[in-house]
């Protein structure tokens, strides 16, 4: 079954620990935390000192996020913070086969990330190289929590599931954008296996009851 990722860009920043230990009661298996540095993404959000201040509070995986330019002069710093594994993007930086081997030399998974605008073929070649752990499809424009999802973008879900299966290779692929019970069901049938949300969990109620409603739509 595909799992979930809890985004802690669409938490209370001033109850962001509060957040995270919500997160990890809970049980929701990955913490989603969006790297910006204001140029890439029109928004500035937790550096490695935020991911070091986190990490004690969750037992699961640690998700970071690099939505920076040049994140390459950032890896090792958000590895001794605690990152299981990076997603940089096609977009931000140049020779991605390096920069993948880079954060796989640190001991991190890896992770490539497609904006809505950026033709998934940019990512064919890492893919077929199995330089990407996980393919993050973007079904928003990234910045923000709290966006709306982009409907057509899960062609993109089809055509990296139908690359894998294809292939026989191994990436597994994520969504980041705009997820909530209503429209979960129909990006896991169309072959996600992680959904980020962040104001989907964080956006009312409890984590605990927002994140069982998303478990049951992706259950069906």
């Amino acid at each position: 079954m595909a799992r979930l990722a809890a985004s802690v860009l669409g938490a209370d920043p001033v109850r962001l620990a509060d957040a995270v230990t919500a997160a990890d009661a809970c049980g929701i298996p990955i913490l989603h935390i969006d790297a910006m540095d204001g140029n890439f993404a029109p928004n500035i959000a937790f550096g490695p000192d935020a991911v070091r201040a986190m990490r004690p509070l969750f037992r699961g995986y640690f998700d970071v996020h690099l939505m920076l330019m040049h994140p390459e002069h950032y890896f090792e710093r958000y590895a001794d913070a605690g990152a299981d594994g990076m997603t940089i993007h096609v977009e931000t930086t140049t020779h991605h086969h390096r920069r993948l081997a880079e954060i796989r030399r640190l001991g991190c998974r890896t992770g490539l990330a497609v904006n809505p605008g950026t033709p998934l073929e940019s990512a064919l070649e890492l893919l077929r190289l199995e330089a990407v752990d996980t393919l993050l499809i973007m079904s928003v424009n990234p910045g923000f929590s709290g966006a709306g999802f982009i409907e057509a973008l899960l062609r993109k879900v089809e055509q990296a599931r139908g690359w894998r299966e294809q292939h026989g290779w191994h990436y597994e692929i994520a969504i980041d954008g705009g997820m909530h019970a209503g429209n979960v069901k129909a990006v896991v049938d169309a072959g996600v296996d992680i959904v980020v949300s962040g104001s989907g969990i964080y956006g009312g109620d409890t984590v605990a009851e927002r994140a069982a409603a998303l478990e049951r739509a992706i259950a069906g």
